[in-house]
Protein backbone atom coordinates (compact mmCIF):
# COMPACT_ATOMS: atom_id res chain seq x y z
CA UNK A 1 0.00 0.00 0.00
CA UNK A 2 3.16 2.18 -0.02
CA UNK A 3 2.85 5.24 -2.27
CA UNK A 4 -0.90 4.98 -2.59
CA UNK A 5 -3.18 7.93 -1.88
CA UNK A 6 -5.21 7.87 1.38
CA UNK A 7 -8.49 7.43 -0.51
CA UNK A 8 -6.98 4.47 -2.43
CA UNK A 9 -5.81 2.87 0.80
CA UNK A 10 -9.27 3.29 2.35
CA UNK A 11 -10.87 1.82 -0.74
CA UNK A 12 -8.65 -1.25 -0.62
CA UNK A 13 -9.52 -1.77 3.06
CA UNK A 14 -13.19 -1.51 2.12
CA UNK A 15 -12.68 -4.12 -0.63
CA UNK A 16 -11.17 -6.50 1.91
CA UNK A 17 -14.09 -6.02 4.28
CA UNK A 18 -16.53 -6.58 1.43
CA UNK A 19 -14.81 -9.88 0.50
CA UNK A 20 -15.10 -10.98 4.14
CA UNK A 21 -18.82 -10.05 4.06
CA UNK A 22 -18.36 -7.28 6.64
CA UNK A 23 -20.66 -5.09 4.62
CA UNK A 24 -21.49 -2.53 7.33
CA UNK A 25 -17.83 -1.63 7.91
CA UNK A 26 -17.15 -1.74 4.17
CA UNK A 27 -19.96 0.79 3.56
CA UNK A 28 -18.44 3.18 6.08
CA UNK A 29 -14.98 3.04 4.45
CA UNK A 30 -16.34 3.24 0.90
CA UNK A 31 -18.25 6.39 1.92
CA UNK A 32 -15.10 7.97 3.40
CA UNK A 33 -12.99 7.08 0.32
CA UNK A 34 -15.58 8.67 -1.99
CA UNK A 35 -15.53 11.92 -0.01
CA UNK A 36 -11.71 12.00 -0.02
CA UNK A 37 -11.50 11.25 -3.76
CA UNK A 38 -13.96 14.05 -4.53
CA UNK A 39 -11.97 16.52 -2.44
CA UNK A 40 -8.81 15.45 -4.33
CA UNK A 41 -10.61 16.13 -7.62
CA UNK A 42 -10.56 12.43 -8.61
CA UNK A 43 -14.10 12.23 -9.96
CA UNK A 44 -13.55 9.04 -11.99
CA UNK A 45 -12.29 7.19 -8.92
CA UNK A 46 -15.16 8.62 -6.86
CA UNK A 47 -17.58 7.29 -9.46
CA UNK A 48 -15.98 3.80 -9.35
CA UNK A 49 -15.97 3.83 -5.54
CA UNK A 50 -19.66 4.83 -5.58
CA UNK A 51 -20.45 1.74 -7.66
CA UNK A 52 -18.57 -0.39 -5.11
CA UNK A 53 -20.45 1.32 -2.29
CA UNK A 54 -23.79 0.54 -3.93
CA UNK A 55 -22.78 -3.09 -4.43
CA UNK A 56 -21.88 -3.29 -0.74
CA UNK A 57 -25.21 -1.78 0.27
CA UNK A 58 -26.96 -4.24 -2.05
CA UNK A 59 -25.10 -7.14 -0.44
CA UNK A 60 -26.00 -5.96 3.08
CA UNK A 61 -29.64 -5.58 2.04
CA UNK A 62 -29.65 -9.12 0.69
CA UNK A 63 -28.10 -10.38 3.93
CA UNK A 64 -30.77 -8.60 6.00
CA UNK A 65 -33.48 -10.00 3.76
CA UNK A 66 -32.16 -13.53 4.21
CA UNK A 67 -32.15 -12.95 7.96
CA UNK A 68 -35.77 -11.85 7.67
CA UNK A 69 -36.61 -15.04 5.75
CA UNK A 70 -35.13 -17.20 8.51
CA UNK A 71 -36.93 -15.31 11.27
CA UNK A 72 -40.18 -15.55 9.33
CA UNK A 73 -39.78 -19.36 9.08
CA UNK A 74 -39.24 -19.44 12.84
CA UNK A 75 -42.51 -17.43 13.22
CA UNK A 76 -40.62 -14.57 14.86
CA UNK A 77 -42.72 -12.10 12.95
CA UNK A 78 -41.79 -8.91 14.81
CA UNK A 79 -38.05 -9.51 14.33
CA UNK A 80 -38.53 -10.64 10.72
CA UNK A 81 -40.54 -7.49 10.03
CA UNK A 82 -37.70 -5.35 11.42
CA UNK A 83 -35.12 -7.21 9.32
CA UNK A 84 -37.19 -6.89 6.14
CA UNK A 85 -37.69 -3.19 6.83
CA UNK A 86 -33.91 -2.65 7.07
CA UNK A 87 -33.39 -4.63 3.85
CA UNK A 88 -36.01 -2.60 2.02
CA UNK A 89 -34.59 0.67 3.37
CA UNK A 90 -31.05 -0.29 2.29
CA UNK A 91 -31.98 -1.38 -1.23
CA UNK A 92 -33.35 2.13 -1.89
CA UNK A 93 -29.76 3.39 -1.59
CA UNK A 94 -28.18 0.67 -3.74
CA UNK A 95 -28.46 2.50 -7.06
CA UNK A 96 -30.59 1.68 -10.09
CA UNK A 97 -30.78 -1.30 -12.44
CA UNK A 98 -33.22 -4.00 -13.49
CA UNK A 99 -32.15 -6.58 -10.91
CA UNK A 100 -32.16 -4.01 -8.11
CA UNK A 101 -35.64 -2.89 -9.09
CA UNK A 102 -36.78 -6.51 -8.92
CA UNK A 103 -35.19 -6.80 -5.47
CA UNK A 104 -36.95 -3.64 -4.30
CA UNK A 105 -40.34 -5.06 -5.26
CA UNK A 106 -39.49 -8.43 -3.71
CA UNK A 107 -38.20 -6.95 -0.43
CA UNK A 108 -41.21 -4.68 -0.12
CA UNK A 109 -43.57 -7.60 -0.68
CA UNK A 110 -41.81 -9.66 2.00
CA UNK A 111 -41.80 -6.69 4.40
CA UNK A 112 -45.55 -6.20 3.90
CA UNK A 113 -46.16 -9.95 4.32
CA UNK A 114 -44.29 -9.90 7.65
CA UNK A 115 -46.35 -6.90 8.77
CA UNK A 116 -49.60 -8.74 8.08
CA UNK A 117 -48.39 -11.88 9.88
CA UNK A 118 -47.30 -9.80 12.87
CA UNK A 119 -50.71 -8.13 13.04
CA UNK A 120 -52.69 -11.34 12.57
CA UNK A 121 -50.57 -13.78 14.57
CA UNK A 122 -49.14 -11.55 17.33
CA UNK A 123 -51.27 -8.44 17.85
CA UNK A 124 -54.81 -9.59 17.09
CA UNK A 125 -54.85 -12.55 19.57
CA UNK A 126 -54.07 -10.15 22.44
CA UNK A 127 -57.13 -7.97 21.95
CA UNK A 128 -59.92 -10.17 23.30
CA UNK A 129 -57.97 -11.03 26.45
CA UNK A 130 -57.41 -7.35 27.16
CA UNK A 131 -61.11 -6.60 26.64
CA UNK A 132 -62.11 -9.48 28.95
CA UNK A 133 -59.85 -7.96 31.61
CA UNK A 134 -61.32 -4.48 30.95
CA UNK A 135 -57.99 -3.16 29.66
CA UNK A 136 -59.68 -1.13 26.96
CA UNK A 137 -56.92 1.45 26.52
CA UNK A 138 -54.32 -1.26 25.81
CA UNK A 139 -56.67 -2.93 23.32
CA UNK A 140 -57.21 0.43 21.63
CA UNK A 141 -53.46 0.96 21.26
CA UNK A 142 -53.16 -2.45 19.54
CA UNK A 143 -55.88 -1.59 17.04
CA UNK A 144 -54.10 1.70 16.33
CA UNK A 145 -50.81 -0.14 15.80
CA UNK A 146 -52.48 -2.60 13.39
CA UNK A 147 -54.02 0.21 11.35
CA UNK A 148 -50.70 2.05 11.29
CA UNK A 149 -48.74 -1.03 10.18
CA UNK A 150 -51.27 -2.17 7.57
CA UNK A 151 -51.89 1.20 6.00
CA UNK A 152 -53.93 1.64 2.84
CA UNK A 153 -50.65 1.55 0.87
CA UNK A 154 -49.85 -1.91 2.24
CA UNK A 155 -53.31 -3.48 1.87
CA UNK A 156 -56.29 -1.17 1.44
CA UNK A 157 -58.81 -3.96 1.99
CA UNK A 158 -57.18 -5.18 5.20
CA UNK A 159 -56.77 -1.59 6.41
CA UNK A 160 -60.49 -1.01 5.93
CA UNK A 161 -61.31 -4.24 7.78
CA UNK A 162 -59.23 -3.12 10.76
CA UNK A 163 -60.93 0.28 10.80
CA UNK A 164 -64.37 -1.37 10.79
CA UNK A 165 -63.30 -3.68 13.63
CA UNK A 166 -62.07 -0.67 15.61
CA UNK A 167 -65.43 1.03 15.00
CA UNK A 168 -67.18 -2.01 16.55
CA UNK A 169 -64.62 -2.00 19.37
CA UNK A 170 -65.44 1.63 20.23
CA UNK A 171 -69.17 0.77 20.28
CA UNK A 172 -68.55 -2.10 22.72
CA UNK A 173 -66.35 0.09 24.90
CA UNK A 174 -68.92 2.90 24.88
CA UNK A 175 -71.70 0.43 25.83
CA UNK A 176 -69.58 -0.87 28.71
CA UNK A 177 -68.99 2.63 30.12
CA UNK A 178 -72.59 3.67 29.46
CA UNK A 179 -73.86 0.76 31.57
CA UNK A 180 -71.77 2.05 34.45
CA UNK A 181 -73.42 5.44 33.96
CA UNK A 182 -76.86 3.80 34.08
CA UNK A 183 -76.03 2.10 37.40
CA UNK A 184 -74.69 5.34 38.88
CA UNK A 185 -77.81 7.21 37.79
CA UNK A 186 -80.08 4.58 39.41
CA UNK A 187 -78.11 4.95 42.64
CA UNK A 188 -78.51 8.77 42.48
CA UNK A 189 -74.73 9.10 42.11
CA UNK A 190 -75.12 11.89 39.59
CA UNK A 191 -71.51 13.02 39.71
CA UNK A 192 -70.24 9.57 38.67
CA UNK A 193 -73.04 9.26 36.11
CA UNK A 194 -71.90 12.48 34.43
CA UNK A 195 -68.32 11.21 34.30
CA UNK A 196 -69.32 7.82 32.83
CA UNK A 197 -71.77 9.24 30.31
CA UNK A 198 -69.20 11.84 29.21
CA UNK A 199 -66.63 9.08 28.58
CA UNK A 200 -69.22 6.95 26.75
CA UNK A 201 -70.24 9.85 24.53
CA UNK A 202 -66.63 10.60 23.57
CA UNK A 203 -66.18 6.96 22.57
CA UNK A 204 -69.43 6.60 20.62
CA UNK A 205 -68.62 9.79 18.72
CA UNK A 206 -65.67 7.89 17.20
CA UNK A 207 -68.12 5.51 15.51
CA UNK A 208 -70.68 5.92 12.76
CA UNK A 209 -73.62 4.67 14.88
CA UNK A 210 -75.75 7.82 14.72
CA UNK A 211 -78.61 6.23 16.67
CA UNK A 212 -76.39 5.55 19.67
CA UNK A 213 -74.68 8.93 19.36
CA UNK A 214 -78.09 10.59 19.75
CA UNK A 215 -79.11 8.21 22.60
CA UNK A 216 -75.90 8.76 24.58
CA UNK A 217 -76.24 12.51 24.19
CA UNK A 218 -79.71 12.38 25.77
CA UNK A 219 -78.49 10.22 28.65
CA UNK A 220 -75.61 12.63 29.33
CA UNK A 221 -78.00 15.58 29.28
CA UNK A 222 -80.21 13.78 31.81
CA UNK A 223 -77.23 13.17 34.09
CA UNK A 224 -76.18 16.83 33.76
CA UNK A 225 -79.72 17.89 34.68
CA UNK A 226 -79.87 15.71 37.81
CA UNK A 227 -76.36 16.67 38.85
CA UNK A 228 -77.15 20.37 38.41
CA UNK A 229 -80.24 20.00 40.62
CA UNK A 230 -78.19 18.21 43.27
CA UNK A 231 -75.51 20.91 43.34
CA UNK A 232 -78.06 23.71 43.21
CA UNK A 233 -79.79 22.27 46.26
CA UNK A 234 -76.48 22.32 48.13
CA UNK A 235 -76.10 25.93 47.09
CA UNK A 236 -79.54 26.70 48.56
CA UNK A 237 -78.48 25.17 51.88
CA UNK A 238 -75.32 27.29 51.95
CA UNK A 239 -77.31 30.43 51.23
CA UNK A 240 -79.45 29.67 54.29
CA UNK A 241 -76.25 29.27 56.30
CA UNK A 242 -75.05 32.63 54.89
CA UNK A 243 -71.97 30.96 53.39
CA UNK A 244 -72.22 33.11 50.29
CA UNK A 245 -68.72 32.40 48.97
CA UNK A 246 -69.31 28.65 48.62
CA UNK A 247 -72.92 29.21 47.53
CA UNK A 248 -71.64 31.29 44.59
CA UNK A 249 -69.24 28.49 43.59
CA UNK A 250 -72.00 25.85 43.67
CA UNK A 251 -74.55 28.00 41.86
CA UNK A 252 -71.98 28.69 39.13
CA UNK A 253 -71.36 24.95 38.78
CA UNK A 254 -75.08 24.12 38.68
CA UNK A 255 -75.63 26.77 36.01
CA UNK A 256 -72.77 25.35 33.90
CA UNK A 257 -74.22 21.83 34.18
CA UNK A 258 -77.71 23.04 33.19
CA UNK A 259 -76.05 24.72 30.22
CA UNK A 260 -74.38 21.43 29.26
CA UNK A 261 -77.80 19.76 29.55
CA UNK A 262 -79.19 22.48 27.23
CA UNK A 263 -82.02 22.97 29.73
CA UNK A 264 -83.21 26.56 29.27
CA UNK A 265 -85.72 26.34 32.11
CA UNK A 266 -83.10 25.39 34.71
CA UNK A 267 -80.60 27.88 33.29
CA UNK A 268 -83.11 30.71 33.76
CA UNK A 269 -83.92 29.65 37.30
CA UNK A 270 -80.30 29.14 38.32
CA UNK A 271 -79.25 32.45 36.80
CA UNK A 272 -81.63 34.31 39.14
CA UNK A 273 -80.34 32.39 42.16
CA UNK A 274 -76.77 33.04 41.11
CA UNK A 275 -77.39 36.79 40.77
CA UNK A 276 -78.87 36.82 44.26
CA UNK A 277 -75.82 35.00 45.63
CA UNK A 278 -73.46 37.40 43.82
CA UNK A 279 -75.23 40.34 45.43
CA UNK A 280 -75.06 38.82 48.92
CA UNK A 281 -71.40 37.91 48.46
CA UNK A 282 -70.66 41.42 47.17
CA UNK A 283 -72.16 42.98 50.30
CA UNK A 284 -70.21 40.59 52.51
CA UNK A 285 -66.91 41.43 50.82
CA UNK A 286 -67.68 45.15 50.88
CA UNK A 287 -68.17 45.08 54.65
CA UNK A 288 -64.80 43.37 55.10
CA UNK A 289 -63.22 46.03 52.91
CA UNK A 290 -64.77 48.80 55.07
CA UNK A 291 -63.18 47.31 58.19
CA UNK A 292 -59.78 47.09 56.52
CA UNK A 293 -60.04 50.69 55.37
CA UNK A 294 -60.84 51.81 58.94
CA UNK A 295 -57.69 49.96 60.03
CA UNK A 296 -55.74 51.80 57.27
CA UNK A 297 -54.93 48.47 55.58
CA UNK A 298 -55.32 50.14 52.23
CA UNK A 299 -53.89 47.55 49.86
CA UNK A 300 -56.04 44.73 51.29
CA UNK A 301 -59.10 46.99 51.34
CA UNK A 302 -58.60 47.98 47.70
CA UNK A 303 -58.44 44.32 46.60
CA UNK A 304 -61.69 43.53 48.41
CA UNK A 305 -63.48 46.62 47.11
CA UNK A 306 -62.51 45.62 43.57
CA UNK A 307 -63.82 42.08 44.20
CA UNK A 308 -67.10 43.42 45.64
CA UNK A 309 -67.57 45.60 42.55
CA UNK A 310 -67.14 42.58 40.28
CA UNK A 311 -69.62 40.55 42.33
CA UNK A 312 -72.43 43.11 42.08
CA UNK A 313 -71.65 43.59 38.38
CA UNK A 314 -72.21 39.85 37.99
CA UNK A 315 -75.50 40.34 39.83
CA UNK A 316 -76.50 43.02 37.30
CA UNK A 317 -77.09 45.44 40.20
CA UNK A 318 -76.52 48.93 38.83
CA UNK A 319 -77.20 50.64 42.16
CA UNK A 320 -74.72 48.58 44.19
CA UNK A 321 -72.16 48.69 41.38
CA UNK A 322 -72.13 52.50 41.54
CA UNK A 323 -72.03 52.47 45.34
CA UNK A 324 -69.15 49.98 45.59
CA UNK A 325 -67.20 51.63 42.77
CA UNK A 326 -67.39 54.89 44.72
CA UNK A 327 -66.04 53.19 47.85
CA UNK A 328 -63.33 51.48 45.76
CA UNK A 329 -62.18 54.83 44.36
CA UNK A 330 -62.34 56.40 47.82
CA UNK A 331 -59.98 53.72 49.16
CA UNK A 332 -57.62 54.33 46.23
CA UNK A 333 -57.52 58.06 47.02
CA UNK A 334 -56.86 57.48 50.71
CA UNK A 335 -54.08 55.01 49.98
CA UNK A 336 -52.60 57.30 47.31
CA UNK A 337 -52.61 60.27 49.68
CA UNK A 338 -50.99 58.24 52.44
CA UNK A 339 -48.23 57.17 50.05
CA UNK A 340 -47.82 60.72 48.84
CA UNK A 341 -47.28 61.93 52.39
CA UNK A 342 -44.44 59.43 52.74
CA UNK A 343 -42.98 60.78 49.52
CA UNK A 344 -43.20 64.33 50.96
CA UNK A 345 -41.23 63.18 54.00
CA UNK A 346 -38.53 61.67 51.81
CA UNK A 347 -38.38 64.87 49.76
CA UNK A 348 -38.03 66.98 52.92
CA UNK A 349 -35.11 64.78 53.92
CA UNK A 350 -33.62 65.22 50.44
CA UNK A 351 -33.80 61.46 49.87
CA UNK A 352 -34.64 61.93 46.20
CA UNK A 353 -34.39 58.29 45.15
CA UNK A 354 -36.76 57.07 47.85
CA UNK A 355 -39.12 60.01 47.18
CA UNK A 356 -39.21 59.18 43.45
CA UNK A 357 -40.02 55.53 44.14
CA UNK A 358 -42.82 56.39 46.58
CA UNK A 359 -44.29 59.13 44.36
CA UNK A 360 -44.32 56.74 41.41
CA UNK A 361 -46.24 54.14 43.45
CA UNK A 362 -48.67 56.82 44.67
CA UNK A 363 -49.17 58.00 41.08
CA UNK A 364 -49.92 54.45 39.86
CA UNK A 365 -52.47 54.00 42.65
CA UNK A 366 -54.21 57.34 42.12
CA UNK A 367 -54.54 56.74 38.37
CA UNK A 368 -57.08 53.99 39.13
CA UNK A 369 -59.26 56.51 41.02
CA UNK A 370 -59.83 58.49 37.79
CA UNK A 371 -59.58 61.76 39.79
CA UNK A 372 -57.86 63.92 37.17
CA UNK A 373 -56.87 66.75 39.59
CA UNK A 374 -55.14 64.35 41.97
CA UNK A 375 -53.56 62.46 39.08
CA UNK A 376 -52.03 65.71 37.80
CA UNK A 377 -50.82 66.79 41.26
CA UNK A 378 -49.25 63.41 42.03
CA UNK A 379 -47.60 63.26 38.62
CA UNK A 380 -46.02 66.68 39.14
CA UNK A 381 -44.61 65.67 42.51
CA UNK A 382 -43.14 62.55 40.93
CA UNK A 383 -41.56 64.67 38.18
CA UNK A 384 -40.09 67.08 40.76
CA UNK A 385 -38.57 64.13 42.63
CA UNK A 386 -36.88 62.59 39.57
CA UNK A 387 -35.63 66.05 38.51
CA UNK A 388 -33.94 66.42 41.92
CA UNK A 389 -32.63 62.88 41.66
CA UNK A 390 -31.16 63.72 38.24
CA UNK A 391 -29.36 66.73 39.81
CA UNK A 392 -28.01 64.57 42.61
CA UNK A 393 -26.73 61.93 40.15
CA UNK A 394 -24.98 64.63 38.09
CA UNK A 395 -23.18 65.81 41.23
CA UNK A 396 -22.09 62.25 42.06
CA UNK A 397 -20.95 61.82 38.48
CA UNK A 398 -18.86 65.03 38.68
CA UNK A 399 -17.11 63.70 41.79
CA UNK A 400 -16.32 60.42 40.05
CA UNK A 401 -15.14 62.34 36.98
CA UNK A 402 -12.73 64.40 39.10
CA UNK A 403 -11.43 61.14 40.60
CA UNK A 404 -10.87 59.89 37.01
CA UNK A 405 -13.31 57.01 37.51
CA UNK A 406 -14.70 57.57 34.04
CA UNK A 407 -16.58 54.33 33.42
CA UNK A 408 -18.54 54.67 36.67
CA UNK A 409 -19.08 58.38 36.04
CA UNK A 410 -20.46 57.59 32.56
CA UNK A 411 -22.99 55.14 34.04
CA UNK A 412 -24.15 57.74 36.58
CA UNK A 413 -24.45 60.52 33.96
CA UNK A 414 -26.38 58.15 31.69
CA UNK A 415 -28.87 57.41 34.49
CA UNK A 416 -29.21 61.15 35.19
CA UNK A 417 -29.99 61.71 31.51
CA UNK A 418 -32.76 59.08 31.52
CA UNK A 419 -34.41 60.75 34.51
CA UNK A 420 -34.09 64.22 32.96
CA UNK A 421 -35.67 62.94 29.75
CA UNK A 422 -38.55 61.40 31.69
CA UNK A 423 -39.04 64.71 33.51
CA UNK A 424 -38.85 66.52 30.13
CA UNK A 425 -36.70 69.35 31.57
CA UNK A 426 -34.52 70.61 28.73
CA UNK A 427 -31.73 72.32 30.72
CA UNK A 428 -31.23 69.17 32.82
CA UNK A 429 -31.26 67.02 29.67
CA UNK A 430 -28.60 69.24 28.13
CA UNK A 431 -26.47 69.20 31.29
CA UNK A 432 -26.56 65.38 31.51
CA UNK A 433 -25.73 65.00 27.81
CA UNK A 434 -22.72 67.31 28.12
CA UNK A 435 -21.46 65.47 31.19
CA UNK A 436 -21.84 62.11 29.45
CA UNK A 437 -20.12 63.40 26.30
CA UNK A 438 -17.07 64.79 28.11
CA UNK A 439 -16.73 61.51 30.02
CA UNK A 440 -16.89 59.54 26.79
CA UNK A 441 -14.02 61.60 25.35
CA UNK A 442 -11.88 60.83 28.39
CA UNK A 443 -12.70 57.12 28.06
CA UNK A 444 -11.68 57.12 24.37
CA UNK A 445 -8.22 58.45 25.29
CA UNK A 446 -7.55 55.66 27.74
Amino acid sequence: MFGKKPYEQLNEKADGLYENEKFGEAIRLYTESIEMAKKAGKDRKAKRYTKELQDSIDALAEKMNEEGDQLFKEEKYKKSMDAYEKAWSLIQKAGSGLFKDIKRRSYRKEYYKAKEKYCEEVLRPRIQGLIDNEKWEEAESIYKEMIEKISANVDSSKNQDYKEEMNDFYEDWADFINEKGDKALKNDDFESAVDYYTQARKLINKTDDHRKIKKFKKELAKAYKNRSKEINHKGDELMKQEDYKEAVNLYETSFDLAQEAENDFLMGRYEKELEKAYKKRGKEINKKADKLLDQEKYEDAIKLYAESVQMVKNANSTLFTKLYEREYKKSLKEWGKKLNERGDTAMANENWKKAAQIYQTAYNVIKKSEDQDLIQDFYQEYIDAIANLSDELNKIGEELFDEEKYEKAFEIFDEALKLAEEAKIQDKIQESKENRQKTMKKMEKL
